[in-house]
């Protein structure tokens, strides 16, 4: 088997903080028939720090355990390192592994969806990878799609002051971020947005840049068409609107 690439390689070192090393003697598990996430527990409850790698193999099927650095039974001190090795399969064609480690960075630094990247990767206007190397990455790359909707729920709240309905639109339409309805409703159950000062700034921008009436505004923050806003928010938005001085004012 060859090592797996730096995408792996960094998605799946699960060393925390290193643990200091004691006198302690602890006996060392058979992880070959334990999960990742049993291992990573059992490294944890007994003090011993774990690496936890993927690596290609001709052999071993994908997500099966490959090897241990401390052999089943061997008794290590607290504090000790132990790499655990886990195959990811076969190793694929160079356009399939930049396929994969492409698709990863749009999912690690644009918070992207899985359709999101698929779509981006076998754009003839994007990456233009084949459809089953693109397939094979998104297939494969590692990611939480539930964290990625919510960091883009998170950037639509705070920097574009949507409402609650117009983010959740955005986040699982066809022509915004094409997250499933389910990872679109944790990341709106999740958000920490305060409504009425979104509704507010919006308020504030049609005000001074459209120059519009209070009737209008009220009624672009409340329609299906303009900002989906509830009639609770915009009638705070633009009653506070209406009571405080304007910059011009002030």
């Amino acid at each position: 088997s060859s090592a797996a690439s730096d995408v792996y390689k960094r998605q799946d070192n699960t060393a925390q903080n290193e643990i200091p090393k004691s006198n302690v003697k602890v006996t060392v598990a058979d992880f070959s028939t334990m999960t990742k996430e049993a291992v990573s527990s059992w490294c944890s409850d007994n003090k011993i720090n774990c690496n936890i790698t993927k690596e290609y193999s001709d052999t071993v099927p994908a997500g099966k355990f490959i090897s241990q650095s401390a052999a089943a039974n061997k008794e290590i001190k607290e504090g000790s390192k132990v790499t655990v090795v886990y195959s990811i399969g076969k190793e694929p064609s160079l356009e399939f592994k930049n396929a994969l480690n492409t698709a990863q960075r749009y999912s690690d630094y644009q918070n992207m969806s899985k359709q999101a990247i698929f779509e981006q990767l076998v754009s003839e206007y994007g990456e233009g990878f084949p459809k089953d190397a693109a397939q094979y990455a998104v297939d494969n790359m590692e990611a939480d799609w539930n964290a990625n909707a919510l960091k883009k729920a998170e950037t639509y709240a705070n920097t574009q002051y949507m409402s609650k309905q117009s983010i959740y639109e955005q986040l699982t339409s066809s022509y915004g971020e094409k997250f499933t309805k389910e990872q679109a409703q944790y990341a709106i159950n999740n958000l920490k947005a305060d409504w009425n000062k979104n509704a507010l700034e919006k308020a504030k921008s049609y005000s001074e840049m459209q120059h519009m009436s209070k009737q209008a505004i009220y009624e672009q923050l409340t329609s299906s068409y303009g900002e989906k806003f509830t009639k609770e928010q915009a009638q705070y938005a633009v009653c506070l609107l209406y009571t405080s001085p304007s910059p011009r004012d002030a």
